[in-house]
């Protein structure tokens, strides 16, 4: 399963070089087994993957992080995707293309993301907090416990696809003239950042995985800046 994972992992940053080029550096890109790509461009604010690789350690997990922020004059949805995994399953797989201005819900491009992932049930769904709801859109795929490989395979094509359609999404988009739109957009970016740094659990792993408090807590405030 990890192998499958870690291809994942390298087709979505082709997906991101596609689009934006290499990754930028930056003093967070690597940290013992914690990597982190950042991509930018006229479009993209901040693209971001992030993988712990604990697969050859006595830990035995990889858990990746990944999301698109769209810049200000481009009012776009959230792109999201989380993935942990232990040696034989995906414990937990997160994934939403969360909405950040009224209009986003309406139009045809936007309802591709969640046409693609409808019809899935997750084998074991996981209980949203009250910070995750206020943010996520009603397709948000919450799956734990994934041992199933079709499964497995269907969640890691929902990511990769949907990050396929986001970026098709955002270079069809001109630059809005509309302020409140985007200020709204803005504004519902700090909201989504804001709930997401509510999150203990995602901190909690990241320790219990070696990594030092102080850098997660530092590298959580570079993860979701807004």
């Amino acid at each position: 399963m990890w192998q499958q994972l870690q291809n994942l992992a390298k087709s979505l940053e082709i997906v991101f070089e596609g689009h934006t080029g290499k990754a930028k550096d930056t003093p967070f890109k690597s940290h013992s087994n914690h990597i982190n790509l950042f991509f930018e461009s006229e479009k993209l604010e901040l693209g971001h993957i992030s993988i712990i690789d604990m697969t050859q350690e006595t830990k035995a997990m990889w858990m990746m992080h990944v999301c698109a922020f769209a810049r200000p004059e481009y009012p776009m949805p959230i792109y999201g995707y989380d993935v942990i995994a232990g040696k034989r399953k995906i414990t937990g797989c997160f994934h939403d293309v969360s909405p950040t201005v009224s209009t986003d819900l309406t139009d045809e491009h936007y309802q591709d993301f969640h046409n693609l992932v409808k019809s899935y049930l997750p084998t074991k769904p996981r209980e949203l907090p009250l910070w995750a709801k206020e943010i996520f859109s009603p397709s948000m795929i919450a799956a734990g416990n994934v041992t199933d490989k079709l499964e497995v395979k269907r969640l890691t094509q929902y990511g990769l696809d949907n990050l396929n359609r986001w970026f098709g999404f955002l270079e069809r988009q001109e630059p809005c003239l509309d302020y409140d739109l985007i200020v709204a957009h803005e504004n519902a970016k700090s909201k989504y950042c804001h709930n997401q740094l509510q999150n203990p659990n995602s901190k909690n792993v990241m320790i219990s995985l070696g990594l030092d408090k102080d850098y997660v807590e530092q590298f959580k405030k570079i993860q979701f800046p807004y």
